[in-house]
């Protein structure tokens, strides 16, 4: 569980390991009574117990070598749980009937066992101090009185949502309907446009400081320190500008516990945490590699849309009278692993494709009550609903079986196309186009409502290129 932890660290903390672990005990405690009457010699049951472990661990892998799709097969499944059971009813035979002494084979795996929960807690902490996000980035602008009569500003990160038109191609799935009624309300809907990244945290990094990365950054990736980058990718969120000018105007700064970016929570003004009833994504991981998936999904996370849609519920609340409010919301939906249908359901092992076009039709409803809500208390109040990439969909469907990277072209559609519409209540559009990519998004918001006359950046994606060992620069039509 620390080695999970340690690897990591980007995106879980310390404090997901507390429920875990109490699993892991509670257990240990439970076959260790169970094996009681049956093997006396404690080092004998000792040695049984920890062979028993072996499949506990390996399930999860084992399993999800017998796909179909993005489901495990009935098959698989029987086959697998009847060979690991046999192997472990085995090795517990051949130790209860041994004659051997087992003390010093006890004694080396509680050292054993030792030295490697420490050397996993070393290297978390070594990854902890040696990767912590800066907070800070330099002195900060004093705020500014704000206006009676400034815009709040919703910006919505729906993770991995893709365009209309890919939505229609791969997945079966019309999202026309959903986009005309944003129309109704006003929106513009970018129909055409792209990410400029294709993974969360450089485009978010891009977007919030309405900036590219430099290729020296993003060759960083690839040939240094992954998670030194993923750092320098957390503090550009962190201490972006667009959250520098917001605050400077005197906005009130709100955002929420999410998963897969860093917490803002020491930037925010109010930072609201979910209903802890569900499994975060660490936790989720964890599960998923044990037979333990089997019920805690149905038990635990049933309430999953709870933990990925509380900030929608809260959103139309939060606003403090005589004070512009930015609300920052990061759903991680309908990004993989999908834990919900179309009606807000909890689901397990749905084939990709299925369950993508499930979370996709369950957030639209969500996103036009959240919008009608908001609008109802404050009409004067600007949206940006936006995907930070696209959804991966063919190397979510094989990754498993080895498959690799498709073809260039189809891997940029899939990555780069993704949902953005915008509402302005004023209703100044000029700046925006159907292309429009998300470095030019915040220069919009901040020209149209604010005045403060950005210009546009040119829309280019960026990608790393395997096969030629080069970042590759992204300009035409996807």
């Amino acid at each position: 569980m620390f080695s999970l932890l340690a690897v990591n660290l980007t995106e879980a903390s310390f404090s997901e390991t507390p429920g875990p672990a109490l699993v892991l005990v509670l257990l240990t405690l439970a076959g260790w009574l169970v094996l009681a009457p049956v093997i006396a010699e404690k080092q004998r049951r000792a040695i049984v117990l920890t062979a028993l472990w072996v499949p506990f661990w390996t399930w999860g892998y084992a399993l999800d070598r017998f796909r179909e799709g993005d489901t495990p097969t009935r098959v698989g499944v029987v086959s697998i749980a009847a060979g690991l059971l046999i192997v472990a009813v085995v090795a517990g035979i051949a130790l209860v009937k041994s004659r051997a002494n087992l003390r010093p084979a006890t004694r080396g795996l509680n050292v054993a066992a030792i030295a490697a929960v420490l050397l996993a807690l070393l290297n978390a902490g070594n990854q902890m101090r040696a990767h912590r996000p800066e907070t800070t980035a330099g002195p900060a602008a004093p705020a500014a009185a704000a206006s009676e009569d400034a815009p709040d500003l919703y910006y919505f990160i729906f993770d991995a949502y893709t365009s209309a038109d890919h939505l229609a191609a791969v997945f079966d799935h019309d999202n026309g309907p959903f986009l005309d009624e944003l129309r109704k309300r006003g929106f513009f809907v970018a129909e055409r446009s792209r990410s400029n990244y294709t993974t969360t945290l450089p485009s978010l990094a891009s977007t919030l400081n309405m900036e590219y990365h430099s290729e020296q950054n993003m060759w960083w990736l690839y040939h240094e320190d992954e998670a030194a980058w993923k750092t320098h990718m957390q503090n550009g969120v962190l201490n972006s500008e667009v959250l520098r000018v917001l605050k400077q105007r005197g906005y009130e700064f709100v955002t929420f516990e999410s998963v897969g970016i860093p917490s803002l929570e020491e930037k925010a003004d109010r930072y609201i945490v979910p209903d802890k009833r569900t499994l975060t994504e660490f936790q989720r991981v964890f599960v998923k590699r044990t037979p333990l998936r089997h019920v805690a999904y149905a038990l635990i996370d049933a309430k999953t849309p709870l933990w990925y849609f509380h900030s929608l519920d809260q959103l139309p609340e939060l606003k403090t009278p005589g004070r512009p409010l930015f609300a920052f919301v990061h759903v991680l939906a309908p990004h993989a692993p999908h834990s919900f249908d179309e009606n807000g359901r909890a689901v397990e092992d749905v084939p990709f494709r299925e369950g993508y076009r499930g979370e996709v039709r369950y957030i639209n409803k969500r996103i036009l009550e959240t919008v009608d809500a908001i609008l109802r208390r404050n009409p004067n109040s600007i949206f940006v609903i936006q995907g930070d990439h696209g959804p991966w969909t063919e190397w979510s469907e094989d990754e498993l079986r080895g498959k690799k990277r498709p073809e260039l072209p189809v891997y940029l559609r899939d990555r780069l196309a993704i949902l953005n519409a915008f509402y302005f209540p004023n209703g100044d559009y000029a700046d925006l186009y159907p292309e429009i990519s998300s470095v030019n998004t915040f220069r919009a918001v901040f020209d149209a409502n604010f005045g403060m006359e950005l210009p546009l950046l040119e829309d280019v994606s960026w990608t790393y290129e395997p096969e030629e060992d080069r970042i590759l620069e992204v300009t035409e039509p996807l």
